[in-house]
């Protein structure tokens, strides 16, 4: 009885470990990784990827005369190339945050793509878009 809650209870962490699959095939061109050996990286690093994402963000007017400030998450994948695509708001703060939050992340320059067995593979990604206004 042991045995088989534990099984039941570990059993969403073990789907949720394995390759999501688009498209019904199982080619490996097609599969987006969770997990992987190498995960993707932006070119120039953590450090980088804020500093381009500070630099292009576009503080919405309405969350600036609200007074407003939070996080946007926004979970996409990376593709084999590097391409950032399929860009979905996973945790939202605003409608005119999550629009700006994705605007950046659509325009963002090619990434190292994750590497599964040494391969280039497409990959998820989530990552924090930080809305905060600084002060003067």
């Amino acid at each position: 009885m042991k045995k088989t809650t534990v099984v039941f209870l570990l059993w969403p962490f073990v789907l949720a470990a394995q390759p999501a699959m688009q498209g019904g095939e199982n080619n490996a061109a097609d599969t987006v990784y969770s997990v992987v050996d190498v995960p993707a990286r932006f070119p120039g690093g953590m450090k980088r990827l804020f500093s381009y994402l500070n630099s292009v963000k576009v503080y919405p007017a309405d969350m600036l005369e609200q007074k407003k400030e939070g996080k946007v998450y926004v979970k996409f994948v990376i593709d084999r190339e590097g391409k950032v695509t399929q860009p979905k708001v996973i945790k939202s703060l605003c409608p005119s945050a999550d629009k700006e939050a994705l605007r950046i992340i659509k325009q963002m320059p090619r990434w190292e793509p994750a590497r599964q067995g040494g391969e280039p593979v497409a990959s998820y990604y989530t990552l924090p878009v930080t809305f905060a206004i600084k002060s003067p």
